[in-house]
């Protein structure tokens, strides 16, 4: 069996809420990216990270195993960490704070651990969906082109508003 391209790995149940709500999963939908979201908590359940991590990574060779992998957590700090300190450091782990009391805690790594935090909640757990897209096109040439369709897709929603209001609108009242 083929691991995910990302592992998603949520802290607690109650982390799925605000990730049901991020629609990351849609990013690595339309870009067709596999993925697989779990729920372990690195306190309490750090056998089974290190199983789960194991099997996604560390038995496999590069074709097989997973490119990124995505850490949230709402009240412990120490998920993604953990999960890049698992895997040796070889592959992406993005780090997402899903309040802002573990944000803060979430970003302060020693040099030569790099697990760079994509954003707070919700829009911490879109974004990180875009960059592990950003990571996987790098290696994947058709997924490139894709991408580049997805994220612009994005942007049309989102168009400037130039101009909205001027200093001669102001004077003519």
């Amino acid at each position: 069996m083929i691991a995910p391209e990302v592992a998603i790995i949520l802290g607690s149940e109650s982390d799925l809420t605000v990730f049901k709500e991020s629609k990351m999963t849609e990013i690595l939908d339309m870009t067709g990216i596999s993925y697989e979201v779990s729920i372990i908590s690195a306190d309490r359940n750090d056998h089974e990270l290190r199983e789960y991590c194991g099997y996604t990574f560390l038995n496999r060779d590069y074709k097989q195993s997973t490119k990124v992998f995505i850490g949230a957590a709402g009240m412990l700090p120490v998920l993604p960490g953990s999960i890049a300190s698992i895997i040796g450091f070889y592959r992406p782990v993005l780090c997402v704070p899903l309040d802002k009391d573990t944000a803060k805690a979430m970003t302060l790594k020693p040099a030569g651990a790099p697990v760079p935090v994509a954003g707070i909640g919700k829009a911490g757990l879109y974004n990180a969906a875009i960059i592990a897209s950003q990571i996987i096109a790098l290696c994947k040439p058709k997924l490139n082109k894709k991408l580049f369709e997805v994220l612009k897709s994005i942007k049309e929603k989102k168009p400037a508003k130039i101009g909205i209001i001027t200093s001669s609108e102001k004077e003519e009242k």
